[in-house]
């Protein structure tokens, strides 16, 4: 009887242990999502100025690695920060370019940029997140 059970809590030692090391291995690998080329994100408006209602476009670079969904919460910033939108986007794996277009809202004319953060929910044990700004431009009326 003391054999069985010793045997048991082994096994089940051992288990925790491959688990244990299975969520540390998770978390810590270094998994590559996603680098930005060009960095803050050029402006293609001319002279870099928008109107109040109008949109922004700005320049995206970037060579992707992985196909998991990207989750993209765009922030309009000077001293306040007004969130703008939130978007899911599924880009294929590769070096690309693409142009981010953003309707800029009824806000008080000034120098702004947008910030962007991507998510990735790589397992269930991590997540992945990267910040990235255009170049500031002007708001105006």
């Amino acid at each position: 009887m003391k054999n069985t059970s010793y045997k048991i809590i082994i096994v089940l030692l051992v288990l925790a242990g491959l688990l244990l090391s299975f969520m540390i291995f998770s978390m810590v690998y270094p998994f590559k999502t996603v680098d930005y080329l060009v960095q803050p994100f050029p402006i293609l408006n001319e002279n870099k100025t928008v109107r109040v209602g109008e949109d922004v476009m700005f320049k995206v670079d970037y060579c992707r690695y992985t196909n998991k969904p990207t989750k993209v919460i765009r922030s309009l910033v000077n001293d306040i920060i007004y969130t703008l939108s939130t978007s899911e986007m599924s880009n294929p794996v590769g070096c690309n370019n693409s142009v981010g277009i953003v309707n800029i809202p009824d806000v008080v004319p000034g120098i702004y940029h947008i910030e962007s953060k991507a998510t990735w929910v790589i397992n269930a044990f991590r997540t992945i997140t990267k910040v990235v700004e255009t170049e500031e431009f002007e708001v105006i009326r």
